[in-house]
């Protein structure tokens, strides 16, 4: 798989789901489509540092593929990182932010789907549920969800199979 060319990204919408968790809508007007597999990723060059390798951001495209230039973010704030705080404070609905991708080959095709078990945390939570879409297509046989209080974090266990 080639490394994509940057493009402008730009934001169309965002809408905070918590209190420290944001969703971001692209754009990529050169593109008539942004065409990606559930599982993909998109670096994002944010004006952080001189060197472009302490500028680049990576996140899990949240969306799946619908045929439009639209792809989708959801992003947690890292408060002493260096990316998630700038992007918070100075990102907004028209700005615009270069974008590479999509990247990444933690894909998963229908011909493949025999027997899987997922067992993630929740950043993989959201790289993942593009690929829900993928995977609910009537074919989920078990789907649970346990919340540990003790730890505070989200455990989804999945297992299907295909006749």
């Amino acid at each position: 798989m080639a490394i994509q060319p940057w493009r402008t990204g730009k934001v169309i919408r965002i809408e905070n789901a918590t209190y420290n968790t944001r969703r971001y809508w692209f754009e990529i007007p050169e593109l008539s489509s942004f065409d990606f597999e559930p599982g993909q990723f998109v670096q994002l060059d944010f004006p952080i540092h001189e060197k472009p390798a302490k500028r680049w951001r990576s996140y899990s495209i949240a969306s799946w593929p619908d045929g439009t230039n639209v792809f989708e973010l959801v992003i947690v704030l890292v408060e002493d990182g260096a990316g998630t705080p700038w992007l918070f404070n100075n990102v907004v609905v028209g700005s615009e932010i270069p974008v590479r991708g999509p990247q990444g080959v933690f894909t998963l095709h229908e011909e493949n789907l025999q027997k899987i078990f997922f067992l993630f945390a929740p950043v993989q939570v959201l790289r993942l549920s593009g690929q829900w879409c993928i995977i609910s297509a009537g074919i989920i046989l078990l789907v649970e969800i346990f919340m540990s209080s003790s730890v505070a974090a989200l455990q989804m266990i999945c297992y299907t199979t295909m006749n």
